[in-house]
């Protein structure tokens, strides 16, 4: 697997601590935007969704079989060119990383959305904070950040000041 595919598969993968943190943060943004009227429409939340799982399903199915032909190559004990050709080893590989890639880039639309509601909010969170190496969170673009802090803000039932703005 590559290490583009375990950093993506790691940060898809959290533990409890993060994602009772991030629904309780959450609750507290659901009360206030019920209060404030805050929400907005989850249609383009949910259609991004839906495109993230889809491409997410795509890169895990082609990353699993990337693996398989590797395993299988690796077991011949033949590194030629003419045995990675017959395995299709690059060709995989290379499937593998366009497919990890369009997972990201559906990732990284999906993190960009305002979050409609608290419940996104809460997903945007787990997934922006949730440890991918022993006790470090993921490195995720600022923008990312940004627009999750700004959702939270909006959700409390907030103005965005500062950095925010």
């Amino acid at each position: 697997m590559t290490m583009a595919a375990q950093n993506r598969r790691q940060l898809l993968t959290g533990d409890a601590a993060c994602a009772a943190g991030a629904a309780i943060v959450a609750g507290g943004a659901a009360l206030a935007s019920e209060a404030s009227g805050a929400a907005l429409d989850r249609s383009g939340w949910v259609a991004a969704m839906r495109q993230w799982e889809a491409a997410e399903a795509e890169a895990q199915a082609d990353d699993e079989r990337y693996q398989r032909l590797r395993d299988s190559w690796i077991a011949t004990g033949d590194n030629s060119a003419e045995c990675r050709q017959r395995f299709g080893i690059d060709a995989a590989a290379t499937q593998s990383n366009r497919t990890d890639d369009a997972a990201a880039d559906a990732l990284s639309r999906l993190l960009d959305i305002p979050a409609p509601d608290a419940d996104a909010l809460a997903w945007k969170i787990h997934h922006l904070f949730k440890p991918d190496h022993g006790d470090f969170a993921g490195a995720f673009a600022f923008s990312h950040i940004k627009q999750t802090l700004a959702d939270a803000v909006r959700l409390a039932g907030g103005t965005p000041s500062g950095m925010l703005a």
